[in-house]
């Protein structure tokens, strides 16, 4: 049951993610001493939405 459900939402679930990584990238963070590096292929992926 746990495999059925995994491949039925897996794909949601990535693109859920994928979102919320790039709409967290794009807003400022106020806290400056507590904002992570942020990964070379996230900003292209910023970049590129931004287009």
């Amino acid at each position: 049951m746990l495999k059925k459900m995994v491949r039925k939402f897996g794909k949601n679930f990535a693109a859920l993610a994928l979102a919320v990584g790039v709409i967290s990238t794009s807003q400022v963070c106020h806290f400056f001493l507590n904002q992570p590096e942020v990964p070379d292929q996230m900003k292209k992926l910023v970049d590129k939405r931004k287009k």
